[in-house]
C-alpha cells in the first residue's frame, strides 16, 4: 500500500491488481484471461472472449489490438462470431446475440444448455451444437429449435457447405443432405472422438480427431476418409477469407498452413509461444489475430501481401466495336480477367480472357475489343481470377449502342494517370467542326489537338505531354453548342 487507499496486489497467473479504495474494489492491470475465442470485424475492431468457468468476460479493441477494454454487461463464452459489423453471437451457457456491434447482448430463445459451436450459412439460417443436441435457426438466430439429439455422444463441431449439406462431429461423423432434418451416422468410418470439421467444396473436407493427433480428408463428401500422414498433430481449423487458405492448430507450439486446399502443408515457425494458442481469425487475407491462455493475444501480419486493386474500368463505342479498358495498381497471384457480357444484368456469358501480370505493384493497363455488338444497352463486368481459382467481380458498366445514330461524346483518356503520352477518344454524330484543346490547372491553353471538320464517327488523338511538367490538366471538346471537359493527370 502506498497510502491508506492506493495499493497493488499480485497473485498467480500474472495477476496484478490495483486498488484506490483500500481493496474494497480493484481492477486487473494485465489481461491475464484464458481466452477461448477471438473475432475481428475488420482490421481495427475485434473481440476476445473467455469462458464462464474462468470468471469469463468479453473484451473489445478498436485500434487493432493495441488497447483492450472490457464490454460491460457482456456474457462470457467459448465461441464468438459476427455475421456483419452489427450482428454477432457468443456461445456460452446459452447463445447470446448483439445487433449493435457488440455494445450490448441478450440471450436468444430455444437453447437447452451450453453451446459449443455456432455456424451460419447465410444471415438467416444457422446451426449450433449444444451437448448431445444440434440446433437450428431460420430467423437470424433469434429463435432456435432442437433438430437432432444423439443418445450417447456430445457434438463438438458443425459445418455446412450450403443450406442442405452439412456435417457434425462427435464420436463419429454425422452427415445431412436435407438441411438437418435427417442425420446419418457414418459408423463405418473408424474415427473416434472427432474434434473439428471443415469443407471447402461439397466433396472435399477435413476432420481432426479428438486426441489432437491426426488429420483426415475426404474427396467424396464424407463417405470415405484418408489420414494425412504429413501432419503430426491437428486440433482446430482457422480460416482466412480465401477458403483455400487456412491454418491448422497442432500440438504444443505447432501450426500448419495450407494455401492449396490441404493438398500440401507448411509448418509455421516464428514468434509462437511454446504453449501455442487456441483460436485464430483473419478479417483480411494479410492480417489475423490469435488468442490463448494467460492473456495471450498475437497479431499476424503479412507485409508481402499485395491485394489486387482495380482503379478504373470503362468502355467506349468505336465505329462498330466496343473498346473496354481498365487499370490496376497492385496485383497478387492474378491469373487474369474473364470479360463477361449481358443484356439484362442477370444472365452473363464469357466473351474473352485477358492474361494478368501475376504479382506486381506497378500500374498495369488492360484492354479488350468486343466486335460482336448490337443496338441497345450492353453490360460488361470483369471476373478477376487468381491462380488458386478464387475470383472477384468488378463493378458493372453499361454501353448504350446505337449503330445508326452516334451522339457527341468525349471519353476519358487512356491511360490515366499517364507518363508523357495518352490517347483521347471522341465521337461526333455528323459532319461538324471539332476543336479539342488542352489546358493547365490555371486555365492556360497548352496544346491544340484537333481543329478541323470531321464527318460522323469515332476518333482518337494522341496527346504528347513530354514537354509539360507533372500535374492536373483538362481537355475540352467544342462543336457548335456542344461543350464537354474532362480531367487527366500527368505523372512523370
Amino acid at each position: 500500500m502506498l497510502n491508506k487507499d492506493l495499493g497493488y496486489g499480485v497473485g498467480a497467473g500474472l495477476t496484478v491488481t490495483k486498488t484506490e479504495d483500500a481493496f474494497i474494489t480493484g481492477r486487473n492491470l494485465i489481461l491475464n484471461k484464458n481466452w477461448s475465442d477471438v473475432f475481428f470485424i475488420n482490421e481495427q475492431k475485434g473481440f476476445a472472449v473467455s469462458p464462464p468457468w474462468e470468471y469469463g468476460s468479453l473484451y473489445k479493441t478498436e485500434d487493432g489490438g493495441i488497447n483492450w477494454l472490457i464490454v460491460s454487461g457482456a456474457p462470457a463464452g467459448t465461441e464468438i462470431l459476427f455475421l456483419d459489423s452489427m450482428t454477432g453471437f457468443i456461445g456460452g451457457s446459452t447463445i447470446f446475440k448483439t445487433t449493435n456491434g457488440g455494445d450490448s447482448w441478450y440471450a436468444v430463445t430455444g437453447v437447452p444448455g451450453g453451446v459449443g459451436k455456432i455456424f451460419f450459412v447465410n444471415p438467416f439460417v444457422g446451426w449450433a451444437t449444444s451437448g448431445r443436441n444440434i440446433l437450428k435457426t431460420t430467423d437470424g438466430g433469434e429463435n432456435w429449435v432442437v433438430q437432432f439429439t444423439h443418445i450417447n455422444d456430445s457434438f463438438t463441431s458443425i459445418f455446412f457447405i450450403d443450406s442442405l449439406n452439412g456435417w457434425a462431429t462427435s464420436r463419429y461423423i454425422h452427415q445431412t443432405t436435407d438441411g438437418g432434418l435427417n442425420w446419418i451416422q457414418r459408423t463405418d468410418i473408424q474415427l473416434y472422438f472427432t474434434n473439428d470439421i471443415y469443407f471447402t467444396e461439397i466433396d472435399t473436407g477435413f476432420v481432426t480427431d479428438g486426441f489432437g493427433i491426426d488429420l483426415y480428408k475426404t474427396f467424396d463428401g464424407g463417405l470415405s476418409w484418408l489420414r494425412d500422414t504429413t501432419i503430426e498433430t491437428a486440433h482446430y481449423f482457422n480460416y482466412f477469407p480465401n477458403k483455400y487458405h487456412w491454418i491448422l492448430n497442432g500440438g504444443v507450439g505447432q501450426l500448419w498452413e495450407t494455401t492449396d486446399n490441404g493438398f500440401s502443408w507448411t509448418e509455421i515457425s516464428g514468434n509462437i509461444p511454446s504453449g501455442g494458442f487456441g483460436r485464430f481469425q483473419a478479417p483480411k487475407e494479410w492480417i489475423g489475430y490469435a488468442v490463448g491462455a494467460v492473456g495471450l493475444i498475437l497479431k499476424y501480419e503479412d507485409t508481402s501481401y499485395v491485394p489486387l486493386e482495380l482503379i478504373s474500368f470503362d468502355g467506349k463505342i468505336e465505329k462498330d466495336k466496343v473498346f473496354l479498358y481498365w487499370q490496376t495498381v497492385t496485383e497478387l497471384n492474378n491469373r487474369g480477367f474473364e470479360i463477361e457480357k449481358s443484356i439484362d444484368k442477370e444472365n452473363w456469358f464469357k466473351i474473352g480472357f485477358v492474361e494478368g501480370r501475376g504479382t506486381t505493384t506497378d500500374i498495369n493497363y488492360y484492354s479488350y475489343i468486343d466486335s460482336e455488338i448490337s443496338s441497345g444497352i450492353q453490360y460488361y463486368r470483369l471476373k478477376q481470377i487468381d491462380y488458386d481459382g478464387s475470383f472477384e467481380f468488378s463493378n458493372i458498366i453499361e454501353v448504350n449502342i446505337d449503330l445508326d445514330i452516334i451522339s457527341y461524346h468525349l471519353f476519358q483518356n487512356f491511360p490515366n494517370p499517364f507518363n508523357s503520352s495518352t490517347v483521347i477518344y471522341f465521337q461526333v454524330p455528323g459532319k461538324s467542326l471539332i476543336n479539342i484543346f488542352v489546358y493547365d490547372i490555371l486555365g492556360n491553353e497548352v496544346a491544340k489537338l484537333v481543329d478541323e471538320v470531321k464527318p460522323a464517327g469515332s476518333y482518337e488523338v494522341n496527346f504528347d505531354a513530354s514537354g509539360l511538367s507533372s500535374g492536373v490538366y483538362f481537355y475540352k471538346i467544342t462543336s457548335g453548342k456542344f461543350i464537354e471537359t474532362r480531367k487527366m493527370l500527368l505523372m512523370k
